[in-house]
């Protein structure tokens, strides 16, 4: 009984009386007072015939007395060194800090998540404080507890400081992330060898210390490039509390904290703090308030808008939504809001709210700092699908599409896609090869940004898996898609504000007359375009969608007025018909086909060449078109012209 591994499992008083007698045996047997090893200690002392275990990792100190039957308790709870009960912090949901010889033992770990140092805290009698020992480097490496899948990170200088945190916001959120960088200059290198490994991060809030190291610490941290994840500083607003700890102790300055905190990880907008709320409330008392009062909430929306990374493109506003780490375009409705919030704090009812919005919005758009142009990314689950390089990234890009699907590598896309329904569906109703390539293009093209200028149209009568096709298109791009009509957008610039930020616009129906030629030409080739939304100026869009356009009938030849529509056709046509099927149809439209669509989408934008490839069917049909056009063009598909005064036909 008188090894290391067996005293350890004695954890009460009560176990260690019903061997106290044995243990005192053995060590007599072996002519021995004292068996000490690294862990434990175990003592008989004659005089006052007591025995005594010390267990060294856990704190816990046994005695017997064999003069009495009643066991004398000398420490049934750990030594009292205090530091995280002074800090109100439950050290026991913490599992990963040891207590050893009265010095809390921190774990120090690298990026992999591996323990590589220590830190310990203990009370030092001398100095009557205490202190903090590193064992081992600290540079680059940090104190971590809670879940490192998570999509939030909070970061903090000391131990203590992070922890109180996780006491403080642990019930409102259990999926965080909180890390120690134990130093203030020790901070950055964490975030970024952090953000680096770890790419499901969307929020990092920082607790600095309210004094210079901490300042610079967090002016460093936002020099940093990590993409579209969003920071937040939370810092004391007083000199009496130093850092996030302190405030905690104090329970001062935590009901705007946890608003604040809320606000942004709910993203429920633009919304005033306590001390702008304060400081808004004053203005009311000045001479010039009015003045005062547009100055205020002008700079006020703009901090509070870069706190989500504000940016200006399309003529219009647009933050990152940190749900999916998207860009997301503020409406007049949000400013308006905001201002009525404002009014409220600071009782100047005699403001036009709309002209004020409107008027914030005007600088807001015309500031050349937030000038942008979104690319043509999709994000989804787990990353980003650049359609430019035509590849996937682990990271959330600068745009304004998300797709709540995941992306597969090319194996597992195989594997899911060979003999599937979505394989079956799209053989089925376009059974020639060439058909069902051409349609790869043309989705290829619609979904890249390139320079081709093609109108993309399908036809063919009804039940032919034209309108299937079409639904599974919009359900794997949900929120990217928007049905209207092409010949509206075409010639009313109030119609076209829907297609802005979308990726493809569905039109069902098409006259073929094209009024406004140069209109046309612009939106085939995505150039900028005007377009114009109710009760405001013309604007210009950069960012919008191609057009794919269904129909049940072929086009009319009479209406097709213009070579400019006749050249940039690419038209497919379905022969194919089927029985209505609705148990076919609600298989496709599962969540996990719909998925492999969308990875199916996502491979014909990859592997688009740059040109649609026409198929035979297709060509014929153009021609058919031309014929009916041009007569002269309908001529030479009959004759062969020669020298001389004689034609013959072209098929003698």
């Amino acid at each position: 009984m008188l090894k290391t591994e067996y005293l350890m499992t004695i954890t009460t008083q009560q176990q260690f009386d019903e061997v106290a007698e044995v243990l005192k045996t053995e060590l007599f047997a072996q002519n021995k007072v004292k068996f000490s090893a690294d862990k434990v200690c175990l003592n008989y002392f004659s005089d006052t015939e007591k025995l005594t275990l010390k267990n060294f990792k856990t704190g816990y100190t046994f005695i017997h007395s064999f003069n009495s039957t009643k066991a004398l308790v000398a420490y049934d709870t750990k030594p009292q060194n205090k530091y995280f009960r002074q800090k109100k912090i439950k050290i026991e949901n913490y599992t990963n800090i040891q207590l050893d010889r009265n010095n809390w033992i921190i774990p120090i770990y690298d990026t992999n998540f591996n323990q590589v140092s220590s830190q310990n805290i203990y009370f030092d009698f001398n100095e009557n404080k205490y202190q903090k020992r590193n064992k081992g480097d600290i540079a680059g490496n940090f104190f971590f507890c809670g879940n490192p899948e998570s999509e939030i990170l909070v970061v903090s200088e000391g131990v203590a400081t992070v922890l109180a945190f996780s006491e403080f916001y642990g019930e409102a959120r259990q999926d965080i992330l909180y890390v120690s960088a134990l130093t203030a200059s020790n901070l950055s290198t964490v975030i970024k060898s952090l953000w680096d490994k770890l790419t499901r991060i969307k929020v990092i809030i920082i607790l600095t210390d309210n004094d210079e190291a901490g300042i610079n610490a967090f002016n460093n941290i936002k020099t940093l490039e990590l993409g579209n994840t969003l920071l937040m500083q939370i810092i004391s607003k007083t000199e009496d509390e130093n850092d996030f700890s302190d405030m905690f102790v104090a329970n001062t300055q935590l009901a705007q904290i946890k608003t604040s905190v809320d606000n942004l990880l709910n993203y429920t907008g633009i919304y005033l703090t306590e001390q702008q709320a304060t400081e808004i409330a004053q203005i009311s008392q000045a001479k010039n308030k009015i003045e005062l009062f547009k100055n205020f909430t002008t700079e006020t929306f703009l901090a509070n808008m870069e706190h989500f990374k504000l940016k200006v493109a399309n003529n219009s506003i647009y933050v990152i939504n940190p749900t999916n780490s998207t860009y997301a375009e503020i409406s007049l409705n949000a400013i308006e809001e905001f201002l009525s919030d404002c009014i409220d704090k600071s009782r100047m009812f005699n403001l036009d709210i709309a002209k004020e919005a409107e008027r914030i919005y005007k600088i807001v758009r015309r500031s050349r700092k937030y000038k942008t142009t979104f690319d043509t990314a999709i994000n989804c689950k787990n990353g980003a699908i650049d359609l430019t390089q035509r590849t996937f990234i682990n990271r959330y890009c600068q745009t304004t599409k998300y797709v709540n699907y995941r992306y597969f590598n090319d194996a597992e896309y195989q594997e899911r896609f060979n003999n599937s329904s979505i394989q079956e569906f799209l053989k089925s109703t376009l059974p020639d090869s060439e058909d069902l390539t051409m349609l790869q293009d043309c989705i290829g093209y619609l979904l890249t940004n390139n320079k081709q200028e093609y109108l993309v149209m399908l036809c063919g009568s009804g039940s032919n898996g034209k309108s299937v096709l079409l639904e599974l298109i919009k359900r794997s791009l949900p929120g990217l898609t928007v049905s209207t009509s092409l010949d509206s957008a075409l010639n009313n610039e109030n119609s076209r504000s829907l297609i802005k930020d979308k990726l493809l616009a569905v039109s069902s129906e098409f006259s073929g007359v094209i009024k406004q030629p140069e209109s046309f030409k612009t939106m085939i080739s995505r150039e900028p375009l005007q377009y114009k939304e109710l009760y405001k100026d013309v604007s210009v869009m950069e960012n919008y969608a191609r057009f794919i356009v269904a129909s049940n009938e072929l086009p009319i030849a009479s209406t097709l007025n213009s070579n400019a529509l006749i050249r940039r056709l690419a038209v497919l046509e379905f022969k194919q018909t089927f029985k209505p099927n609705q148990d076919y149809t609600d298989n496709l439209y599962k969540e996990e086909n719909i998925e492999l669509f969308y990875n199916f989408l996502i491979r014909c934008a990859f592997n688009y060449q740059y040109e649609i490839r026409i198929s035979r069917n297709s060509k014929e049909l153009l021609n058919n078109i031309k014929t009916g056009i041009d007569s002269v063009y309908g001529f030479l598909q009959e004759k062969e012209i020669v020298s001389g005064d004689y034609s013959y036909p072209i098929n003698s």
